[in-house]
């Protein structure tokens, strides 16, 4: 490099890395270099460098403040001294000697407060005893650091009334800078601009203003903050001034009643400019039940009341608000708060109910009727409880309208009984009206009883189920009931009751007689204070017990001389039978037949008869012995008759020839008799 030549842009410009592996060979060189004698000539040269304000400049990465060289090749690092005037009236520095073959950098450190360009003062000297010296200027241009956002504000006023107020915020990036650092502009948005006052500190700044409007009215407040020369940053925001009056409401509480017209003041004000009438204003009423309206004002000089009217659909606490505004140019509004208590109109008085239910089965109907001096009011207006009387409680279903309401429920009871069910009405909140009246439930059971038909066998105890039911109340016990049993043969006896849960038997025992089909009947019957009772039919089939067994009789007879005796004998396995539970027939075997009588019992036994032959012979007698009706058991045997002559007459002393005529007449008549006798008996 020749002397007064600038040092290339790639020195200043190279990486961190090289410059400070650089500095440190020249550190090293510098230590390794002899002492020589003192340079007679210095010769610097100017450089041109770049830093942001408030960031430190280093000469190992943003390059030396000054190049030099001499006469004395020999002459080392060592040999010289430096000093730094930074241009920005700071103390002077001590600079830094680095070998750069063949010349010498000159190096050092310093932070600028402020953008702008400064002329920095570099003086070079020999070390004593040398008297070489050499002064260069080198320009340091210190760029802006500031990056500048805002925000703006909205603020109130009065009209003709002086105000001080914060009209923006600002942030800056670079922390360091103080309020003085900037300046700020206001424009009012009234055609007048002044000067902001800066205050803050570390990146957060905000400017305060102070101004006078002639007129109230909303204006744009345009503010610009700009950082102070050299420096160019600047940032600017639209703030709102809302110039107004001071228009101040205050709201009434009030105490209507639901559903009665409400007239009347609701809020008062004050406005700052008196001159305003009651057509400068406008009032609305926000009654707090979902409905708004216009008020109406009245008043002057400054000193107004709001009136209202209004109707409440229902009793409670309201929020009232009342927003009164001046109209234009006027732009001063207020708005207050205050309560509504609407007090409750309605009155109810219940008349109770008597109604009937079916244990286990849902009762679903009305359960009690009340009336309400307020008939306005709707069945939404209500809430209904039900206490059933059993334990249990549910709402309610209300009905009905201009002051008649019906109360309904839907309810199972478990057990049969008479409840008193306790119904309130309650107007619904934040109503207080309320009534209880206490009605009746008639629970009945519902009973069903259903009888078996059995098999049974005469003479021979039956024992077992006859009949079922079941009880809509499933709470009763065996207990609970009775029943009782008609057997169909003029007998009636208690049944036994088992079961539980709603689900039953009857059983009972009982000996039938005789064989045969019996009308069975069952009737159960629930114990006090129940009343339910049921009668159900069947069949009982008695089965037939006897058997019979003939044995055969032989017996004699005389030709026309009655027999009367037994002709038969008989066994039953069935031995409660008795003589008079049968019947018997004789065929003599003659042609004739005849019914036989039976005597006997215990399974024993005869059939007799009575019968005249009229012949002498041996005959076949069919004795036959049936169970009387409606019993099927029969038998029949086969005894034997044998009938002899009668025993021959006396021979009668011989008679005169009359006499025997005689006779004969006589024995012919009593013989025809015979015949006609025996002709009969055969008929």
């Amino acid at each position: 490099m020749r002397k007064g030549d600038v040092v290339p842009n790639s020195f200043k410009s190279a990486g961190k890395s090289t410059r400070s592996l650089m500095s440190l060979c020249v550190c090293l060189m510098l230590l390794a270099m002899p002492v020589v004698s003192a340079a007679t000539v210095i010769t610097a040269f100017p450089q041109s460098v770049t830093v942001a304000e408030g960031t430190t400049f280093n000469s190992i990465d943003d390059g030396p403040v000054a190049i030099f060289e001499d006469d004395n090749p020999a002459a080392t690092a060592a040999d010289f001294t430096a000093t730094i005037d930074w241009g920005d009236g700071s103390p002077t520095t001590t600079g830094a000697i680095a070998v750069n073959e063949p010349q010498f950098s000159v190096l050092g450190t310093h932070t600028y407060a402020d953008e702008g360009t400064f002329t920095v003062t570099v003086t070079i000297n020999d070390v004593s005893p040398g008297t070489g010296t050499a002064t260069v200027s080198t320009t340091m241009t210190v760029t802006e650091a500031d990056v500048l956002s805002g925000t703006p504000r909205t603020f109130s006023g009065a009209p003709g009334t002086s105000f001080s107020a914060t009209v923006a915020m600002f942030t800056d990036t670079l922390t360091t800078n103080t309020a003085s650092d900037f300046t700020a502009t206001i424009n009012w948005g009234d055609a007048t601009i002044s000067a902001g006052a800066v205050s803050g500190s570390a990146g957060s700044f905000r400017v305060i203003g102070t101004h006078t409007y002639a007129a109230p009215g909303i204006f744009s407040v345009v503010v610009t903050l700009n950082d102070d020369a050299p420096g160019t940053a600047t940032a600017q925001v639209t703030s709102t001034a809302i110039v107004s009056n001071t228009l101040t409401a205050a709201a009434l509480d009030i105490s209507p009643t639901e559903h009665a017209a409400f007239n009347g003041n609701v809020a008062t004000f004050t406005d700052s400019d008196t001159s305003r009438t009651a057509a400068s204003f406008i009032a609305s009423v926000t009654w707090g039940d979902g409905t708004t309206s216009s008020g109406t004002v009245a008043g002057s000089n400054g000193a107004f009341t709001v009136s209202g009217q209004h109707t409440y659909a229902d009793e409670g606490s309201f929020a009232l608000s009342v927003t009164v505004a001046e109209t234009a140019p006027g732009i001063a509004t207020s708005t207050a708060t205050a309560t509504a208590t609407v007090k409750e109109a309605d009155v109810l008085s219940g008349t109770p109910v008597t109604f009937s239910a079916t244990a286990g089965s849902s009762f679903s109907g009305t359960v009690a009727h009340f009336a309400d001096t307020d008939t306005v009011n709707v069945a939404g207006d209500f809430v209904a409880t039900i206490n059933w009387g059993d334990g249990t409680t549910t709402p309610g279903t209300v009905s009905g309208g201009a002051g008649a309401f019906l109360v309904s429920g839907t309810h199972t009871y478990v057990s049969s009984g008479n409840f008193s069910v306790g119904v309130t009405l309650s107007d619904d909140a934040p109503g207080t009206a309320t009534a209880t009246v206490t009605s009746s439930a008639n629970v009945n059971s519902t009973l069903v009883a259903t009888a078996s038909n059995l098999s049974a066998t005469e003479h021979t105890a039956f024992s077992g189920t006859v009949a079922s039911f079941t009880d809509s109340d499933i709470t009763k016990t065996t207990a609970s009931f009775t029943a009782s049993i008609n057997w169909g043969d003029g007998t009636t006896t208690s049944g036994t009751i088992a079961g539980s849960a709603g689900s039953f038997t009857v059983a009972g025992q009982h000996t039938y007689a005789d064989e045969g089909s019996f009308p069975l009947s069952v009737t159960v019957t629930e114990n006090a204070p129940g009343t339910a009772t049921s009668t159900a039919s069947a069949t009982a089939t008695v089965n037939e017990a006897d058997v019979l067994t003939g044995t055969s009789v032989v017996f004699s007879a005389t030709q026309w001389s009655p027999f009367s005796g037994t002709v038969a004998r008989f066994t039953d396995t069935d031995t409660v039978s008795t003589a008079a539970d049968f019947v018997a027939t004789i065929d003599w075997g003659d042609g004739t037949t005849s019914a036989g009588v039976v005597s006997g019992g215990s399974g024993a036994f005869l059939v007799s008869g009575t019968h005249t032959y009229a012949s002498h012979q041996t005959f076949t007698v069919i004795v036959t012995l049936a169970d009387d009706a409606p019993g099927t058991a029969t038998a029949t045997t086969t005894s034997t008759a044998n009938v002899a002559a009668p025993a021959p007459a006396v021979p009668a002393p011989l008679l005169g020839r009359y006499a025997l005529i005689l006779l004969a007449f006589v024995l012919a008549g009593a013989g025809l008799r015979l015949i006609r006798g025996a002709g009969r008996r055969v008929v």
